[in-house]
């Protein structure tokens, strides 16, 4: 798995450098990436194995078989303007991730990218922050277990600076009918999983401009929360926890998905601001999302979460496992015991007169 095809690594790029300058351009000028951008790269057989400071671009990586794309205990690793996807569809093995990222991989950027049909699109265990990954476009989450994410970063808590996760659109209903191995039904869990992992105070993760929206005939999966950061087994985020937290979210669109929008179920230290969450879908048993939620994985609590200037409403309100209802930061959160604080400017039942999902794109995210 160190060493795969890099001939053929070396001979794509070159056709591609040759071939394929103003496509790539014109996906970067509005932001995100494409279906249409992204048609007629030079295809590439996985898993290719990354080393030490390469760039991959302008590829179309596939691997019926297996993962992608693998970085293995590397470091200063780009991926940019390629499609990566279908990886792994006919043996449906939890690790057979679009792009598999493990063993201290650290400093890795994943811009301007397709990703989809895979279990998870990109997938990070026991890293050391940072990783930038931004202006993507995600889809089709596929797999027959739980577990499945766009983004799921898990046993990462060492960080040298912020991992940032910017501007990516994970959509749902760009579903391409690629039949699952045997007719078995397609699961998401949680669009972004931060799972027994988080920053520091000097390295704060940061989430934001995220573009999220599920799919209301249900092919949004079975959970498909927008966001679940800091969930954990080792500690759930008490301020004796291992776990560290600190997650700054701001500026995201959640619209339709299953479970919750966004939820911190771990760490201290976080901040939720600006973001806008609308969970209202087809109906109260296709799409019972939280809008905002605050969860105790395992007895501890999130401590020293602030929320500020938030907007958002759903069919179901519940902030803790004990079903209570009607968000307000008095009678709920802090009678359940969490260290919550209210910045102001919050509204949990706000009517979104317009589709969120159609805001402009934040000036932030053009490059």
């Amino acid at each position: 798995m160190k060493h795969l095809l890099q001939t053929t690594l070396t001979t794509a790029w070159l056709i591609a450098a040759l071939i394929l300058p103003l496509q790539s351009h014109a996906a970067a000028a509005n932001g995100v990436p494409t279906l249409d951008s992204v048609k007629g790269l030079p295809t590439m057989l996985g898993p290719v194995s990354l080393d030490n400071g390469q760039v991959l671009e302008k590829v179309h990586v596939v691997n019926p078989k297996g993962p992608c794309i693998i970085i293995d205990g590397k470091r200063d690793v780009v991926i940019r303007d390629s499609e990566i996807g279908p990886c792994g569809q006919e043996t449906q093995e939890i690790q057979h991730s679009g792009v598999f990222i493990v063993n201290g991989s650290t400093r890795i950027t994943i811009e301007r990218n397709v990703l989809h049909d895979a279990p998870t699109l990109i997938s990070v265990n026991s890293g050391v922050h940072p990783f930038i990954i931004r202006n993507n476009l995600f889809y089709n989450i596929r797999g027959t277990v739980w577990a499945l994410q766009a983004i799921g970063i898990g046993e990462t808590r060492k960080a040298a600076a912020s991992t940032k996760i910017l501007c990516n659109v994970m959509d749902d209903t760009l579903i391409e009918q690629r039949p699952m191995a045997g007719g078995r039904e397609r699961k998401v869990e949680d669009h972004i999983n931060l799972y027994n992992s988080g920053g520091t105070a000097q390295f704060p993760v940061e989430i934001a401009y995220n573009r999220i929206r599920g799919a209301d005939d249900g092919k949004g999966g079975q959970s498909g929360s927008g966001m679940q950061l800091g969930d954990s087994p080792a500690g759930g985020g008490g301020k004796g926890s291992n776990v560290p937290g600190y997650f700054f979210v701001h500026d995201n669109i959640v619209y339709h998905v299953n479970g919750q929008g966004i939820a911190i179920a771990g760490g201290v230290g976080s901040v939720v601001q600006n973001n806008m969450v609308d969970n209202r879908g087809a109906s109260m048993d296709s799409m019972t999302g939280w809008a905002f939620g605050l969860r105790n994985f395992d007895g501890d609590k999130p401590a020293s979460v602030t929320y500020t200037g938030n907007k958002g409403i759903a069919n179901l309100w519940a902030y803790n496992h004990d079903g209570q209802r009607w968000p307000a930061f008095d009678k709920n959160w802090r009678r359940s015991g969490f260290d919550v604080t209210d910045g102001g400017g919050n509204d949990w039942q706000y009517d979104f007169k317009t589709n969120i999902w159609d805001e402009p794109l934040n000036a932030a995210c053009r490059q």
